[in-house]
């Protein structure tokens, strides 16, 4: 087989000059190769798909013969012609991740240092992050990851010496001695040395202060107000520290209210007990808990029979003397149950006797509301039963019988008979008040099942239906309707609450779904308010400590909002330091702009627009949030509809959320970074980045407002709108955002360039050489340097070549060109042969031309001898044509010249006319 396949390939080989097995076996190979790369790529190592890939690239010939090209067709198909631009697009992005790398690392090497400066190392990881993003380099990580842990280490050094900072402005030396321990501990600076001594030195007299803090504070404890006082002032004085001053106030204010308290004691013994009050009052407002002032208040308000105000004074205040007043208020206010109880820890044998005939009344008067009660049953007149037995048990508390008749047999009779009118619209009133009364399971069913009801016949009504069912959906768990017990039918299985849940709100879903074509506006408002209780249901099941109670029973929004002022006892879901979004969305769901806040949750930003209640002021923190998240939903919105002029407004409103909520943040920011890519209209892209970057300051907005600021210079300066002066002090200022961005400092260079290029040209053009070299020597640019010095470098070839400059010159113009290209090594030798000429030139203004052409010619320098011999060659030429110089003169030279190149072609015939034998 292998020798058929060799005839073959040889026969191919003579006929069309390609061996077509050789071209198969490499088009296979070259096949894998060219996998294997792919797949490299895929995993990002780049530099070897590359390497490959160029290996395979160059294993076929650029310009292939006719059946070459026919047979590699047949092997490969076009496989080769496809790898060659990905191959090109991996090489590109090696060099760019190689470019990057290179940048980071300058990057990274320039950083100062500082602990306080993160901006040098934050772009650094950034740049790290390009690269890892295209290749996968286990050391790119470790640099990212080195970089990181600097970062964090240096915030953490930050901290530690802004707390200490902030303890040393208070006066708490100690304290701040502690930061900057910890601060120390991570590095060490020259600030943090200037603190720690400046701390180190009040250490003492802070401790002096807090030993007379601590002697003051046991003398007002022992009532010595004016003397701890005056032992405080003085220090304070010396050490005024912000603990010391609110003791300071706290001690005058008690001293004061003390001083009003007497005066009012003083006022109210000469009888102006108008004048008392005002004295006790003021002293209540400056301590209110001056106890003896609300005993006086008190007082003084039996005097005058206020017994609400008898009470309200005395609230909370202990012993028995305020019991008794607040017994005596109750007693006048024929609440005799509340003082009986006040009197109860009193032993006064007087108290014992008024106890006694409050006890008596109390019982007649429980007789009589008996009585009264029974009276009304059998009158048949069951809703003033129901009235009376509530007032009953108000007044003196749960009785067993009076409690058991009104649940078990009154109100019952009153629900059946008012049931069995079938007057669902009276049904459901009723039903909704005995809710708001009760607030429990029971009446939460008969409540919806009326709602049900009511909605089958009136179906404006479904509102209510919603509302009560969604309620009732958040709490069937607990509806006792549903016990086993209660369900025959189910012959003892377990009720399925899953099943009976989605069916539930599979219904009451189905009932807004009917007004959908019909009733769009009321399909649009029952949907909103069903969405936010449905919402409202996930997330207490995910959340539950963050649910609106009553009784145990959940409140879902919309019942909360229809029933809040009667529901006193409501536990509403507060959330102040919580960092998880749903459970922020779950309490805002109860503030005026849940159903806004429901519908931006779940994606409807345009119906939540719409909705968004205007004209509130936030109140609460849920609130706060509230509109801040439908600020920032309304934002996102029009960013995703890339209409980013709408979205600026509403955007600023949350901008102070963006530093803490990087969820928020990295939405924008994306949103933005798409945004860009559509704005065409330069002017309209420069206000785009305008607003990215105060909104966010991210670092690709800054990069973006960089690019924009940076063109937008450039073209004032190609349309000379500004001169370079002004260019470099807008990007001076551009700097302040990002200092080290390429484009800024690129675009700085250049104008710098082209500045020192202008005054160096005009040096050059009025013949200020060596002026204009040493503009150029002190250039921090290289390019500079670099062209300058290669302009030099050209003048002193054109002129060693023309013989058009001076040996000064030439020395001049090789030694400039050294001093500005040192590390040019064909430069060094340029420069030595202009030393050389230097020398030469030395001796022959001394008349020493021997001495010249000896050292000429020991020169090792051949081009030295060259142009000297080609120098005095010319000198006798013109001398000899003009006739000015003698006869002798012209030999000299010529044996000068045949001294220095006695073998130079060019100047045989010379040394041949003037009778020089040439060897």
């Amino acid at each position: 087989m292998k020798s058929i396949l060799n005839w073959i390939n040889y026969l191919s080989l003579i006929i069309f000059g390609v061996g077509v097995v050789d071209v198969f076996l490499k088009a296979a190979q070259s096949k894998k190769d060219i996998q294997q790369a792919r797949t490299l790529a895929q995993r990002k190592q780049l530099l070897k798909a590359v390497q490959i890939g160029k290996k395979v690239i160059n294993q076929w010939p650029s310009s292939p013969t006719f059946f070459e090209q026919r047979f590699r067709y047949m092997a490969m198909g076009d496989v080769l012609e496809k790898f060659k631009p990905q191959v090109n697009t991996w090489h590109s992005q090696v060099k760019m991740v190689q470019k990057t790398l290179a940048s980071a690392r300058k990057l990274e090497d320039s950083d100062q240092k500082n602990p306080m400066d993160i901006t040098v190392l934050s772009q650094v990881i950034q740049l790290y992050q390009k690269c890892t993003n295209l290749i996968d380099d286990p050391k790119l990580i470790q640099s990212t990851e080195r970089c990181q842990k600097e970062i964090k280490c240096r915030h953490q050094f930050q901290s530690f010496f802004a707390t200490g900072q902030e303890q040393a402005k208070q006066k708490q030396f100690k304290q701040a001695l502690a930061y900057f321990a910890q601060a120390q501990e991570l590095f060490v600076t020259d600030e943090l040395q200037t603190a720690i001594q400046n701390c180190s030195v009040q250490v003492k007299q802070e401790e002096q202060y807090e030993v007379t803090l601590k002697k003051v504070r046991s003398m007002a404890k022992a009532g010595q107000f004016k003397d701890a006082l005056a032992v405080l002032d003085p220090a304070q004085a010396q050490f005024n520290r912000s603990d010391g001053q609110e003791l300071v106030i706290q001690l005058s204010r008690v001293i004061h209210s003390k001083k009003l308290f007497n005066q009012g004691l003083l006022a109210e013994k000469s009888g102006d007990f108008k004048k008392a009050d005002t004295h006790y009052q003021e002293a209540l407002m400056l301590l209110p808990e001056l106890t003896q002032a609300r005993m006086r208040l008190s007082l003084l308000s039996v005097k005058i029979e206020n017994w609400n105000q008898v009470i309200h004074y005395l609230e909370k205040v202990p012993g028995q003397q305020a019991n008794y007043l607040r017994g005596f208020a109750y007693f006048k206010q024929n609440n005799l149950l509340q003082a009986d109880r006040e009197w109860q820890s009193l032993t006064d044998l007087k108290v014992k006797d008024q106890r006694l005939i409050i006890q008596n009344i109390t019982q007649r008067q429980r007789l009589l509301a008996i009585r009264e009660i029974e009276e009304y049953v059998n009158n048949n007149k069951l809703k003033l039963a129901v009235s009376s037995s509530s007032n009953f048990i108000k007044k003196f508390g749960i009785d067993p019988i009076v409690k058991s008749n009104l649940e078990d047999h009154i109100q019952p009779r009153l629900e059946s008979e008012i049931w069995q009118e079938k007057d669902w619209l009276k049904i459901a009133e009723n039903t909704e008040s005995q809710w708001i009364q009760n607030c429990d399971i029971k009446s939460l069913h008969n409540w919806v099942v009326a709602c049900y009801y009511q909605a089958q016949i009136y179906p404006n009504k479904r509102g209510d239906w919603l509302i009560a069912g969604a309620t009732a959906l958040a709490n069937f768990n607990l509806d006792p309707s549903l016990n086993p017990k209660n369900l025959s039918w189910l012959q003892g299985k377990s009720v399925n609450y899953s099943e009976v849940s989605t069916r539930l709100q599979s219904l009451l879903s189905t009932s807004i779904d009917t007004l959908k074509d019909d009733h769009p506006q009321e399909y649009l408002q029952l949907h909103d308010r069903f969405r936010r209780d449905t919402l409202a249901l996930q997330l207490i099941q995910k959340f539950p400590n963050f649910s609106a109670k009553i009784n145990y029973l959940l409140i879902l929004p919309e019942c909360y909002e229809r029933h809040q002022r009667y529901l006193k006892t409501l536990q509403l879901p507060t959330v102040t330091n919580s960092s998880v979004l749903e459970v922020k969305i779950l309490v805002a769901l109860y503030s005026p702009f849940g159903i806004a806040v429901a519908a931006a949750f779940e994606g409807d930003l345009e119906r939540a627009i719409k909705i968004k209640p205007s004209g509130i002021s936030p109140k609460t923190e849920a609130e706060r949030f509230a509109q801040g998240f439908l600020s920032y939903s309304e934002g996102y919105y029009y960013l995703q509809q890339n209409r980013w002029k709408q979205a600026v407004s509403v955007l600023k409103l949350v901008k102070h959320e963006f530093p803490d909520n990087s969820e928020w943040f990295n939405q924008i920011d994306r949103l933005c970074k798409n945004q860009r890519n559509i704005i065409s209209n330069i002017d309209e892209q420069l206000s785009f980045a305008e607003f990215w970057y105060e909104l966010l300051n991210s670092p690709e907005s800054r990069s973006y407002l960089i690019e924009h600021k940076t063109e937008k210079i450039r073209q004032n300066l190609i349309n000379k709108t500004i001169n370079s002066a002004q260019a470099l002090q807008q990007l001076k200022e551009l700097q302040k955002i990002d200092a080290h961005h390429p484009i800024i400092i690129d675009l700085i260079n250049r104008i710098e360039y082209t500045i020192e290029a202008e005054e160096i040209d005009k040096l050059w053009k009025n013949g200020k050489f060596e002026q204009a070299v040493s503009r150029a020597k002190n250039s921090n640019n290289n390019e500079l340097k670099f062209q300058i010095g290669k302009i030099c470098l050209e003048v002193f070839a054109e002129g060693f070549n023309q013989h058009n400059l001076s040996f000064e010159d030439l020395y001049n113009f090789s030694r400039w060109a050294y001093e500005l290209l040192p590390q040019e090594s064909e430069i060094k030798e340029i420069y030595q042969i202009g030393q050389e000429f230097n020398e030469i030139h030395k001796l022959m203004k001394q008349n020493r031309y021997e001495d010249a052409v000896r050292r000429a010619k020991s020169c090792q320098y051949d081009p030295v001898r060259r142009y000297l011999a080609e120098h005095f060659i010319i000198a006798l030429m013109k001398g000899a044509e003009s006739r000015q110089l003698p006869h002798e003169l012209i030999m000299q030279l010529a044996r000068f010249a045949y001294q220095l190149c006695p073998h130079e072609p060019a100047f045989k015939p010379i040394f041949s006319q003037l009778g020089i034998i040439y060897y």
